[in-house]
């Protein structure tokens, strides 16, 4: 089953060494469990996504050069903008692909927006 990925979501760079999480800038009107949902628009490297240790490509400093998400749910829009799922990936452009490790859903969902 797919869950929706939130603000604060874990990330892995499968070139990287370490995870990172995800800043959710993209909206602000669309929470589940208190947290922002997290759009296709939420790839911005050093706002969105922080570097994952080292890149085991170029031996530096894993800061991905990334491209928009794909694999996500596109029938449920915010502000025209498809919704990330856990199965949601990223590309960088070193050659790396990212992907969520963790959505931060806990499986409750909240009414409030």
């Amino acid at each position: 089953m797919s869950n929706k990925v939130l603000n604060g979501a874990k990330l892995r760079c499968d070139k990287g060494s370490t995870t990172s999480n995800l800043n959710v800038l993209s909206q602000q009107l669309v929470k589940i469990e208190g947290k922002l949902v997290a759009t296709e628009m939420d790839f911005n490297i050093g706002v969105n996504i922080l570097p994952f240790g080292v890149c085991s490509l170029t031996q530096k400093s894993c800061v991905p050069s990334t491209t928009k998400w794909v694999k996500t749910h596109n029938t449920h829009l915010i502000n025209t903008q498809s919704v990330l799922l856990s199965e949601s990936v990223c590309s960088c452009t070193i050659g790396g692909t990212i992907k969520p490790v963790h959505t931060n859903y806990n499986g409750f969902v909240s009414h409030k927006t």
